[in-house]
């Protein structure tokens, strides 16, 4: 037919979807379908695996310093706490 694939209109017709897209994916109920589409999946083995690596991985002194500053931080403004209750103040 001669025409090409790629016109002004076409791009522009592109471009609308896409906008359109973008600005639908931030709703609630966007969100919510995305979010549920990934509710049960379990994780890919690569991402277990490189997991449990950076785990093993020894850990350098500041690295320890950092998450124990952080852990202490959490602990004392009740972010983390205790799931069996023991350490808790009696009432």
């Amino acid at each position: 037919m001669g025409v090409p694939a790629q016109t002004v209109g076409s791009a522009r017709l592109r471009q609308h979807y896409i906008t359109i897209g973008w600005e639908t994916s931030g709703s609630p109920e966007s969100r919510a379908k995305m979010s549920a589409a990934h509710a049960y999946r379990p994780d890919c083995p690569q991402f277990r695996e490189a997991g449990r690596d950076a785990a093993r991985r020894p850990k350098s002194e500041a690295w320890m310093k950092a998450q124990s500053e952080r852990m202490k931080r959490e602990w004392a403004s009740g972010v983390r706490r205790n799931p069996f209750g023991r350490g808790r103040e009696t009432e």
